[in-house]
Formats: C-alpha cells, structure tokens, sequence
C-alpha cells in the first residue's frame, strides 16, 4: 500500500511543556505539504480550543522522495538489478517512504537507489542483519560499479 502517514516518533514533557517530533512521510513529495498543513490545522485546532495554550511548529526538511531523482539517471536502477541477475541473486523492487542516505544523494543530483544491506525488520525491537546477506550485497555493489566503469565514456562525460 503506498499511503503516506504521520509519525510522532518522540513525546517528551512535563506540566508546562510538551514536545512531539512527528515524522511526515509520503510517496507523493507533493503530500507532504498536505500533511504539513494537516499538522498545522490540528496546532489551531488546539489553540482555539484550549486557550492559554501556544502551538510552535517547527520544520526541518529531511529526505526527499527518490522516484523523484532517479529518472534523471535510469542506468542506476538499471545496473543494480543487472548485477543482481549477473550474480544470480533475487531482485525484489519495492518503494520505501522513509529516508535513506540514497535519498540525500539523489536529491543532490546523484541518483543512488537503495540496495540491500542485509538488514531486516529496521527500527524495530526485532532488528537483525544477515552477515552472508552484507557479504553478497558487497558483491553485487561491485558488479553494479563493475558495470558503470563498462558502460561510461569517461570523455564523453557519460
């Protein structure tokens, strides 16, 4: 399901303050705003209703969405899941809402899809990681680097 959401991921506070740092996350970058603007809503929402009572919002840009970058170089995509084929190891696309040093880059105008890392079940209590999984995706990071080296005219700035 690709629905965005809210995250309050911390609630701290006491009698006379409360802080909640909230997440917005969204396959659409354009929702974000629209979450941003809900969040703004309910801030009113308790001012009016509880008067005395101060709302501050503060936002911090965190990641960008990477379907927004990466057509500018489809050849990432491409070659990472030729090297996975190349190495006989299972390509599984999916889209991920939360944000990743791949976003950063991508949104810096270098476009790094995110692979493997042999990790699962991330920021949850049952977090592990596989070690013949990182082995593997180290390989298949140097197939995929492997095959930009082939594919790029260094002079032609490819």
């Amino acid at each position: 399901d690709r629905v965005g959401f809210l995250h309050p991921y911390v609630v701290q506070g006491g009698v006379a303050e409360v802080v909640i740092d909230v997440l917005l996350r969204d396959f659409d970058t354009e929702q974000l705003q629209v979450k941003a603007d809900l969040v703004a809503e309910i801030a009113r929402d308790v001012e009016r209703d509880y008067p005395g009572i101060t709302v501050n919002i503060e936002h911090q840009k965190q990641y960008r969405n990477m379907a927004d970058g990466l057509p500018v170089e489809p050849r990432a995509v491409e070659f990472a899941e030729q090297a996975h084929r190349e190495l006989e190891v299972p390509v599984r696309l999916s889209s991920i809402r939360g944000g990743t040093d791949g976003s950063m880059l991508t949104e810096k105008g270098l476009p790094t899809p995110n692979l493997s890392s042999g990790q699962h079940m991330q920021h949850s209590p049952l977090e592990w990681a596989c070690l013949d999984e990182m082995v593997l995706q180290g390989q298949v990071l140097i197939q995929t680097t492997m095959l930009w080296a082939r594919n790029t005219d260094v002079n032609n700035e490819d």
